[in-house]
């Protein structure tokens, strides 16, 4: 049987012991001041998405950081791990562009950004309707590549799934 790894307690122990247990983990592999910058992002995540839960029960924090998870466990730098972390939080009017610009740089606002244009985009099914599958997958991949100026976005989207 194959048993899936990853850096979040086995049970949901809410979400600021998954957040300090996940952020543990991630030590080895990124430094200090990259991992003062994902507390921070961890720290936006809470206060924007607070309790709320997804459709599975599970709350919105812990599936973010299970994306973000995703991320870090391929090797991905600092700033896509961010970005899948923040994703979401634009689209609520909780965090500006300009805020995460000043906070966190200028490439992770562009990619937070490029992800809030996708999730806003993704929503609309008139631009994804096709007359066949072929056509619309290829569709699909011209509107993601066209939209993100920086291919970790489209990561962030696929781990997010």
């Amino acid at each position: 049987m194959v048993k899936p790894t990853y850096n979040l307690p086995d049970q949901d122990t809410g979400d600021d012991q998954s957040i300090r247990h996940w952020l543990d983990n991630l030590t080895p592999n990124y430094t200090v001041e990259e991992l003062k910058l994902i507390a921070g992002a961890c720290t936006a995540l809470t206060r924007c998405r607070g309790d709320r839960r997804i459709e599975t029960g599970e709350t919105h924090v812990r599936h973010v950081l299970s994306t973000a998870d995703i991320l870090a466990r391929l090797g991905m730098d600092h700033e896509t791990v961010i970005a899948a972390l923040l994703n979401g939080c634009m689209d609520d009017g909780e965090l500006s562009e300009a805020h995460l610009r000043d906070r966190f740089g200028p490439g992770i606002a562009q990619m937070v950004g490029d992800l809030a244009r996708i999730g806003q985009i993704a929503n609309v099914e008139a631009i994804i309707a096709a007359k066949d599958q072929h056509e619309h997958e290829e569709n699909l991949r011209r509107l993601l590549l066209g939209i993100a100026e920086d291919v970790r976005v489209v990561l962030v989207v696929l781990a997010e799934r």
